[in-house]
């Protein structure tokens, strides 16, 4: 798929998990969500799990920042990254939810 391709196919996950977030369908929303921005910042993402600390700390970052957007992107982003086997295996980060 080329660039312009992944990024379509990125939105219209989005706009799904919106329409199913509307529906109540909160894990359809959340699983739509990820695999949406699973797409869009693979090159980030893949980064990351290759070692580059200073892009990990900037996404770390990001989850606390004002914009709702911004935020949750960054903790869609944490919460791809630590199911991934290598990215555990390099960082051994420890996780922690607040209600």
């Amino acid at each position: 798929m080329n660039k312009e391709q992944t990024e379509k196919l990125a939105a219209a996950l989005l706009d799904e998990a919106v329409t199913c977030a509307k529906r109540n369908e909160h894990e359809d929303a959340l699983d739509l969500m990820q695999k949406s921005v699973k797409l869009r910042f693979r090159d980030q993402l893949e980064k990351i799990i290759n070692g580059d600390r200073e892009l990990l700390d900037n996404t770390v970052k990001m989850q606390f920042d004002p914009d709702d957007g911004t935020k949750i992107i960054a903790r869609c982003m944490m919460s791809i990254l630590i199911t991934d086997e290598a990215f555990n295996k390099k960082y051994k980060f420890h996780v922690e939810y607040e209600d």
